[in-house]
């Protein structure tokens, strides 16, 4: 109980939509940042190699930073984060077109032993996460927003 106490101190009355949004932001960077590095990965292997970079690829990397950026623009406790709930449902669209190009390559891939596809396998299912996790924030931002525009939650009638 005196960690609770300590947050409520140190927080003092924060909402609880502000700390489940610095949370889900802080799970969206830190998935990113493994994002980055898994897709970075065959990137840099394939510069050794002498190859071009595969477009797909730079994709991943490029939503995963700029989710990072996104992210930091929202952290902050006294940005209004709901505001911007359509830039959260965008970032999940982004998601999506991506969990589609390499769920489609991997995830019913049989990978008989061979790293480089099951890491790949792997970042499908990170992929998945941040979709998820963006999806969650938009519709929390959505939810919120209405609830500050009307006063209630959505459908309910003002008496």
């Amino acid at each position: 109980m005196a960690i609770l106490d300590r947050l409520r101190w140190s927080f003092g009355s924060v909402p609880k939509s502000h700390i489940l949004n610095v949370v889900t932001r802080a799970l969206i960077c830190l998935i990113s940042f493994i994002v980055i590095g898994l897709y970075a990965r065959d990137i840099d292997l394939a510069r050794k190699a002498g190859f071009s970079v595969d477009g797909r690829w730079a994709y991943a990397v490029a939503l995963a930073v700029l989710s990072i950026i996104v992210c930091l623009i929202h952290l902050p406790l006294r940005v209004r984060s709901r505001m911007l709930f359509p830039l959260d449902l965008v970032m999940w669209l982004l998601w999506l077109v991506l969990f589609g190009i390499f769920g489609k390559l991997y995830i019913n891939r049989d990978c008989m032993g061979q790293g480089n596809c099951k890491r790949m396998k792997v970042a499908v299912w990170f992929d998945l996460a941040n979709m998820i996790l963006w999806l969650g924030s938009g519709i929390l931002g959505a939810v919120n927003w209405r609830r500050e525009r009307v006063g209630g939650l959505p459908g309910m009638s003002q008496v």
